[in-house]
């Protein structure tokens, strides 16, 4: 169960303001995506190769 600001306050802890949560959770939901479109950028690449050279292997 979560904690609220003022149960928080009493146990002598400083709340997490939930933007700071939704902030921290939107950082990590962008560097997980930013990794997704690194990696289809590399297989795009490789394949966009693979396909040059089938090109290159029908024209001969």
């Amino acid at each position: 169960m979560k904690a609220t600001a003022v149960e928080t306050e009493k146990r002598g802890r400083t709340p997490r303001l939930t933007g700071e949560l939704e902030s921290d959770k939107i950082d990590e939901l962008l560097a997980v995506l930013d990794k997704d479109i690194r990696h289809i950028q590399q297989n795009l690449s490789h394949l966009n190769e693979m396909r040059s050279l089938v090109i290159k292997r029908d024209d001969a």
